[in-house]
């Protein structure tokens, strides 16, 4: 998946305005599936230096892109990822693909377009988990967004985005605010924090299902009484300020 042309100005600049809806664009993964490969950016083959032209060639001038931060944050990203998400594997991630909606949000966030974020819910947890991933890496690798993925009930530090400037934050996944009283606290911090601060926020919400007789099945049904069960214990204020998005 080659990405611009030799001695042509950086590709990253490439990766935001693609039509493309692969989060990795431009990474290629490697044959035995374990590890993502950078080289394809024929301006630099995947070194993040390039010579200069014209004079600066002459003088033995070289510069440096974004390149190798961006794959740093890309890497440190999908090592959460996969160690949070054992069912996941890196072919997984890399097979993922973006929304319309979420690439053209991103798109807009990157160019400075107020956006308030999105509330994703589905009766599938894992379509929510695979959108959210998806929104989280094209995030940070296509369009260099300073960006906070955050797990509730991982053993991270949630409260770390606090110290830092986040253009967007995503929230994965609400669905076990009802184990536990402190993931009700964290989720509610964030949401509140994201909300004053005018950051875009993804949140995954399971969707409620109305009651529609016995043809439901076995998975609707818990799927509504666990989404009617976050409505108990998330307060309004905040159940309000998940509607705005």
């Amino acid at each position: 998946m080659t990405v611009g042309t030799q001695n042509s100005k950086c590709a990253l600049s490439s990766l935001s305005v693609s039509p493309s809806l692969h989060p990795l664009q431009g990474v290629d993964l490697s044959p035995n599936e374990k590890s993502l490969l950078f080289g394809s950016f024929s301006c630099c083959n995947g070194t993040g230096v390039f010579t200069g032209e014209g004079k600066a060639v002459e003088k033995g001038y070289s510069s440096c892109c974004g390149l190798i931060p961006r794959v740093r944050v890309c890497h440190d990203l999908i090592r959460r990822v996969l160690k949070n998400n054992p069912d996941l594997s890196l072919k997984d991630l890399y097979e993922l693909n973006l929304l319309e909606h979420d690439y053209n949000a991103l798109k807009n966030i990157s160019e400075g377009a107020f956006f308030t974020g999105v509330k994703i819910t589905h009766l599938d947890p894992l379509k929510i988990r695979n959108r959210l991933l998806s929104v989280a890496i094209s995030a940070k690798w296509r369009f260099g967004l300073n960006t906070k993925f955050i797990q509730l009930g991982s053993s991270e530090n949630i409260f770390d985005y606090y110290k830092e400037n986040k253009k967007i934050v995503i929230v994965m996944d609400a669905s076990i605010l009802h184990q536990k009283q402190q993931h009700v606290r964290d989720f509610v911090a964030i949401v509140d924090h994201c909300y004053n601060g005018l950051i875009p926020v993804w949140v995954g919400m399971p969707a409620i299902v109305k009651q529609s007789g016995r043809s439901r099945s076995y998975k609707r049904r818990v799927s509504g009484m666990l989404a009617q069960s976050l409505d108990q214990v998330i307060p309004q204020a905040t159940l309000d300020r998940l509607d705005y998005l």
